[in-house]
């Protein structure tokens, strides 16, 4: 796979994103995961989805503006941090 940025991003490059995405968390079916990470050409949001849909969590973008009420609204359990991790929020 070709990035926009130009890196060429293997199966297994992917895959291990993934991993290290889900490894402080371990995404379930039941959380909903608010990421401000916008589209900027490499594969932390790639991962994320590719992460979030076959464990069946949902994944929910705001562009910052009221997380604390996207974050109540959706019944949000794990956000995306600025260093390209997850956290657990509840």
């Amino acid at each position: 796979m070709l990035l926009a940025d130009g890196t060429r991003l293997s199966h297994a490059d992917l895959m291990a994103r993934m991993a290290a995405l889900d490894l402080p968390v371990r995404l379930a079916e039941t959380d909903v995961v608010l990421t401000t990470w916008l589209p900027d050409g490499g594969c932390g949001l790639l991962a994320l989805v590719g992460l979030g849909v076959p464990k069946g969590a949902l994944v929910v973008a705001a562009d910052g503006a009221d997380l604390a009420g996207t974050t109540h609204d959706f019944g949000v359990t794990v956000v995306t941090s600025a260093d390209g991790t997850l956290e657990r929020v509840g």
